[in-house]
């Protein structure tokens, strides 16, 4: 039937049909695969879009949180101006205040050192005008009684 192979001849027919069977073989696998490798293309596609949807979020998460941030200390920074402002705004009020409030105890202590001051001078020419009045009255009493009241302060020589 079939001649005999030889050992060189064998291995022209095993090239030889290798070659005519692995040629359909491997397109025929190349085939089967190749829906896989359209999926495996498709899967890393997918992946690639999914990472770049992701890394996207990331930065909008990033950015919204950077803005949050920034408006948060733009509020802080806000705030803590009012709040100094107020704050200077009080503090001048109370200076106003003191500066009013000691005005008005200057005033006070003006008004009552001059309201002691006209009370003791009253007094004091309400005195005078009682001594003057009693030396009035005692050298008219001392004339009505006949007191001389008129005499000389020469000292007088004692045994003469």
């Amino acid at each position: 039937m079939f001649p005999p192979i030889n050992g060189g001849d064998k291995s022209k027919i095993a090239n030889s049909f290798s070659k005519t069977t692995k040629d359909p073989l491997k397109k025929r696998l190349e085939n089967k695969l190749q829906r896989f490798d359209l999926e495996w293309v498709a899967n890393v596609e997918k992946t690639v879009r999914q990472e770049q949807i992701v890394e996207a979020t990331k930065l909008q998460a990033r950015d919204e949180r950077r803005r949050e941030e920034l408006e948060k200390r733009q509020k802080n920074r806000e705030y803590l101006e009012s709040f100094t402002a107020k704050g200077w705004e009080d503090w001048q009020k109370n200076q106003d205040q003191k500066k009013n409030r000691l005005i008005a105890e200057t005033e006070f202590r003006s008004k009552m050192t001059g309201k002691l001051r006209e009370n003791f001078e009253k007094f004091e020419e309400y005195e005078r005008n009682d001594v003057i009045q009693g030396f009035i009255d005692f050298e008219t009493n001392a004339r009505r009684l006949g007191v001389d009241l008129e005499h000389d302060f020469e000292p007088t020589k004692k045994g003469s």
